[in-house]
């Protein structure tokens, strides 16, 4: 995706010109750096920045916590990220015994944090970012953009490397993962890997584009969402008499046909005789994506129905 600094003038008002309240500014633990970029999306006046920390349970799953870190803007778009204090206590994690212990490592010596920096627009004013219910619908707080690599907080006694597949250190660290290929055989074909991480310095440069990407909504659900679930129960789409997949329905020619729903994507045949249709549906923006497929073909004489999405 292309980017620019169109928005020369937006301020970044931010810790420079009195920014976003609530913020602390004592004398970092830790601070980083780097561009933020506009993608052609509606900017407020004042920008907020934000540490998301993930915290994984067995019973929970994926819960989430917010932490406010100050910013010190360069116009138009440099900024400096000044981190004045760890994780909250709620953001942080410890190995299971077992893969610790494969690891080999001692779980007790041992706690992690890792976050995402968050850009977005507080939206009521309260200087913090407001976290999702699942029932959300609407934001509290816009989310504007996210740096990737991420923020990996170490507590204690870091793991043998190849625990985390990277030489990590007490204290903040900055991992990505890592650009490396799985190893390719005789024949070409790649081994099975999970990619690996990568520790960058801390002085590296965070690239943030503004963007309206709805992916980022689940940086705000403070219990994980936005999962896709697959197939669900397809709206009532009519197949042909003859033939074709789909959820039920009469034949195509017959007056029981119906015509996929608004917002459902098309996949048109090259004859245009048939197509198939998906519809994805979201009660809320923390909740599971259910989709729905349905497909219908014409039979050799069917006349093209009213509503046949293939024109």
């Amino acid at each position: 995706m292309k980017t620019s600094t169109r928005f020369l003038g937006l301020s970044l008002a931010l810790a420079a010109c009195g920014g976003a309240p609530g913020n602390n500014y004592n004398t970092p633990v830790a601070s980083l750096s780097g561009t933020i970029t506009s993608a052609a999306i509606s900017t407020p006046s004042e920008l907020h920045v934000a540490l998301v920390w993930d915290h994984f349970t067995d019973q929970d799953g994926e819960l989430k916590s917010a932490q406010e870190v100050g910013v010190r803007a360069q116009f138009p778009v440099h900024f400096q990220l000044d981190i004045a204090t760890p994780p909250p206590e709620e953001a942080m994690n410890r190995v299971p015994a077992d893969e610790a212990t494969w690891a080999g490592f001692d779980p007790a010596s041992f706690r992690f944090a890792l976050g995402t920096v968050l850009v977005y627009e507080d939206g009521n004013g309260n200087g913090k970012l407001d976290l999702l219910s699942v029932n959300a619908k609407t934001f509290v707080d816009r989310p504007l953009g996210a740096a990737k690599p991420w923020i990996m907080y170490i507590e204690g006694t870091p793991p043998p490397d190849d625990a985390f597949g990277a030489h990590l250190v007490p204290g903040f660290n900055l991992v990505a993962e890592s650009p490396s290929a799985c190893p390719v055989d005789g024949e070409g074909h790649a081994d099975f890997c999970s990619p690996s991480l990568m520790v960058l310095p801390l002085s590296t440069g965070l690239d943030i584009a503004l963007t309206s990407d709805p992916r980022l909504s689940e940086l705000l659900c403070q219990t994980g969402g936005g999962a896709h679930t697959g197939s669900g129960t397809a709206p009532s789409t009519g197949t042909s008499g003859g033939g074709g997949s789909g959820m039920g329905g009469a034949g195509v020619g017959s007056d029981a046909f119906v015509p996929p729903p608004p917002g459902a994507t098309i996949n048109c045949s090259t004859d245009k005789r048939s197509f198939t249709a998906e519809l994805c549906e979201q009660a809320s923006l923390c909740s599971d994506t259910a989709c729905a497929a349905t497909s219908s073909r014409l039979e050799p004489g069917d006349a093209i129905p009213a509503g046949w999405p293939c024109p």
